[in-house]
């Protein structure tokens, strides 16, 4: 049970906006 390419770029790209959303969130303490 493999994931597609294209798959694991939409994956990619959810972590990278969550991790941007967590930096913004932090940074307003």
């Amino acid at each position: 049970m493999g994931f597609s390419d294209e798959q694991i770029r939409d994956m990619l790209e959810l972590k990278e906006d969550l991790a941007e959303k967590i930096i913004k969130y932090k940074g307003k303490d």
